[in-house]
């Protein structure tokens, strides 16, 4: 898994200055994008483009800081699944109250 907060040199954390985030990103724009430069590398472009979307949005940072950790809360397939005589408790217990 890409680690965003990487490619901007940022520490792992939820709270991030968003403005000097934008500063990174348009200078890394004007160096590595397609349109500005012979040499740029369109992956790099489109990994600085992803993580710049990731990092600018709040619960894509926290969902991303999350997956970093090895929580993913986007893929409900790896989640713990109650057994079904745990659910019939449940619901015994909901039809009592």
């Amino acid at each position: 898994m890409k680690n965003h907060f990487e490619i901007f040199s940022l520490p792992i954390n939820f709270a991030i200055d968003l403005d000097n985030l934008e500063k990174q990103y348009l200078t890394f724009q004007q160096e590595f994008h397609p349109d500005n430069s012979s040499t740029a590398n369109i992956e790099h472009s489109i990994a600085i483009n992803d993580a710049y979307k990731i990092l600018t949005n709040p619960i894509k940072r926290a969902s991303h800081i999350l997956q970093l950790n090895g929580i993913d809360i986007e893929d409900d397939t790896k989640t713990p699944k109650p057994d079904m005589a745990t659910l019939m408790e449940i619901l015994e217990l909901q039809e009592k109250v």
